[in-house]
């Protein structure tokens, strides 16, 4: 038997549950192989997990043969020598099935091999409130015929704050008796991933790692003041907001009409919107690409856990190999992809999506947010770069530490 832990949650739990189902009935039978699976509550519970099992904490569980994992955390397991490299079990053609920069982003160091191996992937897009903001646009534009917005500028950074700055006079307007009550326009659910990827868009390295495999911050590159321009100072204007866990969470509560965020999360936009008198009303969803600088390139992160295998016997380590090359065939990766908002592993499972989306949206039975995003992020892929960076010592604790302050 085989183990895995595994970070995904409702619909996204049910998804993959139901596949090791069907895995353990098929080609596990066959092959004498048992999978395992064992959800946590999010990727932060099971890296605590991870180290204190790799650590052998008292107390602590047996160390699983797969787990999800991003980037830092496989970092320092294999550091620690835990990890097997895939190239162990599989072929240079087989490898090459995968969409390249997943794979590369799997070999954590120079000579790591890949240790991470891509399960799915997603990126971030533009979620909008269209019903609200379509509302807004119109009204606005009657009252201001010299200075109209359109949908255009969304697409940019600079537009969605000059937008957000209309709304939130616009919003102010209407209770003349309340000075500055206007309300926020937009929010991101992870600033740390906007100045990453804010920096890459200018020409930039948002970290400096050095020879140490330590790293810092560039705190003096002048990216940093465009960062600050464009997010952190409309956040102190009230133009833009972030009041609750996610930003998804925000626009349900109508405090907010936009956001940048995973599209991994398309099955959490909410189809209404509940104010706190709980007047409700029904909202469509309508999702952009993730937005450039007017002088930057179209870069948007590639985030997403993988599937790392621990290092133990040959028997346990190829058994992982088999579920996780099973799990990522391209029709059954598809499956799992439409009924989450990833994108998924495979160059040709890619292909196979771009042909067939419209089939599966006639069907029916695929939540009409996550076809939305998935045409969106298909479309990124032709328009867009997607970046992650390479992780190194106390990476994480470097990026949360700012994404806190």
């Amino acid at each position: 038997m085989i183990t895995i832990w595994h970070h995904y949650l409702g619909e996204q739990k049910v998804s993959f549950d139901n596949l090791v189902t069907e895995f353990n009935s098929t080609i596990g039978a066959d092959s004498g192989i048992t999978v395992k699976a064992f959800s946590m509550d999010n990727t932060g519970d099971i890296h605590t997990r991870l180290l204190a099992s790799a650590n052998r904490e008292p107390g602590s569980s047996d160390f699983p043969e797969i787990a999800t994992a991003y980037p830092s955390t496989a970092y320092t397991l294999y550091n620690m020598g835990k990890l097997i490299p895939l190239d162990k079990y599989m072929t240079k053609d087989e490898l090459d099935e995968y969409i390249p920069s997943y794979i590369e982003e799997g070999r954590i160091t120079e000579d790591s091999g890949c240790v991470i191996f891509p399960i799915a992937k997603s990126t971030e897009t533009l979620y909008i409130n269209y019903t609200f903001y379509k509302q807004f646009l119109d009204e606005y534009n009657k009252a201001n015929p010299s200075k109209k917005l359109n949908e255009d500028m969304l697409e940019t950074f600079e537009g969605i704050r000059e937008t957000a700055a209309a709304y939130f006079e616009w919003t102010d307007a209407k209770t003349p008796d309340i000075p500055n009550d206007g309300k926020a326009l937009y929010g991101c659910d992870a600033a740390s991933n906007f100045a990453i990827v804010s920096y890459k868009q200018l020409g930039s390295d948002f970290f400096v790692v050095n020879s140490d495999s330590t790293g810092e911050i560039d705190l003096n590159n002048p990216a940093m003041k465009t960062v600050w321009d464009s997010y952190f100072a409309p956040m102190v204007k009230g133009h833009f907001g972030a009041y609750s866990f996610y930003r998804s969470e925000d626009t349900q509560t109508g405090d907010l009409l936009m956001y940048v965020g995973s599209s991994a999360g398309a099955g959490f936009f909410p189809k209404t919107v509940t104010f706190p008198d709980n007047t409700k009303y029904d909202v469509e969803l309508k999702v952009m690409p993730y937005p450039s600088f007017e002088n930057g390139k179209k870069i948007a992160v590639q985030q997403g856990a993988g599937a790392i295998i621990s290092k133990s016997t040959p028997e346990k380590e190829y058994a992982s190999v088999v579920f996780l090359k099973w799990l990522t065939e391209p029709e059954r990766n598809i499956d799992f992809v439409l009924r989450t908002g990833y994108l998924p592993a495979k160059n040709k499972a890619i292909e196979i999506l771009r042909q067939k989306l419209p089939e599966y949206r006639s069907a029916g039975d695929i939540n009409e947010n996550v076809v939305k995003v998935l045409e969106c992020t298909l479309e990124m892929m032709d328009t867009h770069e997607f970046y992650t960076y390479k992780p190194f010592k106390a990476s994480d604790d470097i990026r949360y530490s700012f994404e806190d302050k």
